[in-house]
């Protein structure tokens, strides 16, 4: 489900246009490349300096994904050609809906009933400051089902219009400069997390309830050995308290990245995460921190 809600998040720059004329048929072929098939779609209309674009809905062989209205604004796109400039663009989802399917037709058709009033809405913004290299996400918001929400922001140096092209050499210049997300559950996650968490689990010998406990042992385990100078005592703390909410931890929970002053990303592309040592980590970080809340909701079950 996060993956079908991503791409709907990145389509609507793969298409928006100046003038909002341009055929769809660009934005129908970036969909149907990734293997969904297009079951419907509205004509693009022009809405003041913002586009619009009513009744979207496509299909993979095990998810349907419709959407009620997208708009959108995209400016300064004429500095991705001359390298002066600044790039803006803002999107808002509205009612965006995602239906599991099945090879049982009737299974479909219930999923599809329980998740009819089961929508999000999500709202972006980001800019990009060609002259300076700044890459702003200013915001991510992403309204879920219930009493479920997730917000992320980001603040990226040395972006070049080098990255468009995939040129690895584009990725090397890159440097963290802050990231925070917060992330809200109560029950909308549980099958995000339950999912590949039981998949990974499935052939371990012994009850399920002995074997997510011996797995939380060895996440605390782990968080014990993380480098002090990155994961200080109380976000330690925090991490521990989210693995024993566990599996399926309800509350609020806050990431964030405190670089000092930046992070370098080159390292992180290459380096081998299975290896990793608390003094590695370190290194990774340079002279960065990492900062984790996390405040359980012990309501009633």
């Amino acid at each position: 489900m996060k993956g079908a809600l991503a791409l709907a998040l990145t389509m609507a720059p793969t298409f928006a246009s100046a003038d909002c004329k341009s055929d769809s048929a660009f934005f129908q072929a970036a969909i149907e490349s990734r293997g969904y098939v297009i079951e419907a779609i509205g004509d693009v209309q022009e809405a003041g300096e913002a586009c619009s674009l009513e009744g979207l809905a496509f299909t993979e062989e095990n998810l349907a994904v419709d959407i009620a209205k997208m708009t959108w604004r995209l400016q300064g796109l004429d500095a991705l050609t001359t390298g002066e400039g600044r790039l803006s663009f803002e999107a808002t989802l509205t009612d965006l809906r995602l239906s599991p399917r099945t090879s049982d037709r009737w299974v479909s058709y219930m999923l599809a009933q329980q998740n009819r009033r089961n929508t999000i809405d999500a709202t972006f913004s980001a800019t990009w400051d060609l002259p300076t290299g700044v890459l702003v996400v200013e915001t991510l918001d992403i309204d879920l089902p219930g009493d479920n929400r997730m917000t992320f922001d980001q603040r990226v140096s040395g972006a070049t219009t080098a990255l468009l092209t995939g040129n690895p050499a584009a990725l090397e210049a890159l440097s963290l400069d802050h990231m925070a997300l917060t992330i809200k559950n109560r029950g909308f996650a549980d099958s995000l997390i339950l999912g590949p968490l039981i998949a990974s689990l499935a052939e371990v010998p012994g009850a399920p309830e002995t074997v997510i406990e011996g797995t939380k042992r060895d996440f605390r385990a782990l968080v014990s050995n993380l480098p002090t100078d990155v994961f200080d005592a109380d976000t330690k703390t925090a991490l521990v308290r989210l693995i024993d909410a566990g599996p399926v931890p309800w509350g609020e929970l806050t990431v964030q990245i405190v670089p000092n002053p930046t992070i370098a990303l080159a390292p992180f592309f290459a380096a081998p995460l299975q290896n990793l040592t608390p003094d590695s980590v370190s290194t990774l970080f340079q002279g960065g921190k990492v900062e984790v809340t996390f405040e359980e909701d012990t309501g009633e079950e």
